[in-house]
């Protein structure tokens, strides 16, 4: 006669599976649910309707759109920065020393161009010169494949103010902070 659980060797024919290894046999019949003895929940009242605030006008978010200047202003096609940002007599150094040759190409030139317009409304208070440099500088980080366009366009701003920061410092006298963050 065939046994109707299973055959395994483990099991002894008379041995109950449930009670093997010393546990109790379940219970037949009904079953209490897990959470009848769970205490009910206070009643909350229900909180007072909110009153509406008036309306307030936004004020207007500025335009961080990068503004060309025109050729004429311009100190020169590798500076495509305006004129009145710097003074006369650094134009030229400006053009062959600070940027060099290296901006004579059209990319490079829009990257100076659309980003300097962008920091410079947005960071009024950034030396010119110093800007200048941080993009020059970010520009050939971008060209050599240490950052891309996305990461130079997003961190700009903030590393031509901590070298504005440091720049004033040098110029009070004060020593320079050297801890990295």
């Amino acid at each position: 006669m065939a046994s109707p659980m299973p055959s395994n060797p483990l099991l002894r024919p008379a041995e109950n599976p449930a009670m093997r290894f010393g546990g109790v046999a379940p219970v037949a019949g009904p079953r209490i649910p897990v959470n009848a003895l769970a205490r009910p929940q206070p009643v909350v009242p229900a909180a007072p309707p909110i009153s509406t605030m008036p309306v307030m006008s936004q004020r207007p978010m500025p335009d961080f759109s990068p503004s060309p200047v025109p050729e004429e202003q311009r100190i020169s096609a590798r500076v495509p920065v305006p004129k009145g940002d710097f003074p006369e007599d650094e134009h030229k150094d400006l053009h062959d020393n600070t940027m060099g040759e290296a901006f004579d190409d059209p990319s490079a030139h829009r990257f100076v161009r659309d980003l300097y317009s962008i920091v410079r409304k947005s960071r009024p208070h950034i030396a010119p010169r110093v800007l200048l440099e941080s993009i020059r500088d970010a520009h050939h980080a971008v060209k050599h494949g240490f950052m891309t366009y996305e990461q130079a366009g997003a961190g700009i701003g903030r590393m031509a103010h901590l070298r504005h920061l440091a720049e004033k410092a040098r110029q009070a006298g004060a020593p320079e902070n050297t801890t990295e963050t």
